[in-house]
């Protein structure tokens, strides 16, 4: 097995010899036989690193690893340095990761993950598949793993790289259908009658609504394992009719006829109330 990372050693290390071990930069390049510059440029990938939550989750089980161990990570990051810092092993990875990398290779199909343990995989929209999230971050730190879209909200999403490819010993980066090329927000959507909407009347649906909606779609596709906590603010938010207005447009791709014979109202005004429903949720701050 390949045992490269996502990001260089090298890179790594400069970063904690700075921040665990309080090196100076020229001290840095001393060790790394290499200009302060480049160890400037270095440290500064790592702190964009972080700006993403599970690899700032990575970065600090690292911290904390070096931490009870009191060996310097500058000198002992490796793949088995990542395992043990995420109490995995290499078995277990494999035995986790592969089957949910089986399911990732499929055109409609994303990794979501929360701050909760868990992470699901979802194909056409449904959820086919678990992980922990432990493992989830050992993928992206082994490079199988790249976040795609927005990085904000409370469900990150992740799509398999090639180097997946170590995982299974099988090819999944062979020519996709047209379908498989759209990008992986319209991959995880399934809402046709609010896009129907939004291209008929986009001042009645938004693109905020749109946004609002995809949001809304992730947490409530991934409330079993990982923003069951997201969720439940949602819940306590939302007056039920509007919970279930979202739920079933949003969530199980209902169409707004059968959503106002469910609901008991007036013909063609779902829509009205679907938007009200967006607009109450992104009020409410819960996706925030």
């Amino acid at each position: 097995m390949n045992t490269s990372l996502a990001v260089s050693p090298n890179v790594l290390a400069a970063y904690f010899l700075n921040i665990l071990d309080g090196k100076s930069m020229r001290e840095i390049g001393k060790l790394q036989d290499c200009q302060a510059s480049t160890v400037l440029r270095r440290i500064r990938k790592c702190e964009d690193l972080r700006e993403h939550p599970e690899w700032d989750a990575l970065f600090t089980a690292l911290e904390d690893h070096q931490e009870d161990t009191r060996q310097s990570l500058s000198a002992h990051l490796s793949r088995e340095t990542i395992l043990a810092a995420l109490k995995l092993n290499a078995t277990h990875l494999a035995k986790e990761f592969a089957p949910q990398l089986q399911l990732l290779k499929q055109a409609d199909s994303l990794l979501l993950v929360g701050d909760m343990p868990g992470g699901a995989v979802t194909v056409a929209g449904e959820v086919r598949g678990k992980i922990r999230r432990s493992v989830a971050l050992a993928g992206l730190a082994f490079g199988w793993l790249a976040p795609v879209g927005a990085i904000t909200g409370k469900v990150r999403q992740f799509k398999p790289t090639p180097s997946a490819i170590e995982c299974t010993g099988r090819d999944f980066t062979a020519t996709c259908s047209k379908r498989s090329k759209r990008s992986s927000s319209a991959q995880a959507w399934r809402s046709s009658s609010l896009d129907m909407l939004h291209r008929q009347n986009s001042g009645l649906i938004t693109a905020d609504h749109m946004r609002i909606a995809r949001e809304f779609q992730m947490i409530y596709l991934g409330r079993q394992d990982v923003t069951g906590d997201v969720y439940s603010i949602v819940r306590q938010h939302l007056a039920p009719r509007l919970l279930s207005a979202l739920e079933e447009v949003c969530g199980k791709s209902t169409g707004l006829e059968a959503l106002e014979t469910m609901l008991k109202i007036p013909a063609r005004s779902g829509k009205a109330v679907v938007a009200l429903a967006l607009e109450t949720l992104d009020h409410t701050g819960a996706l925030t």
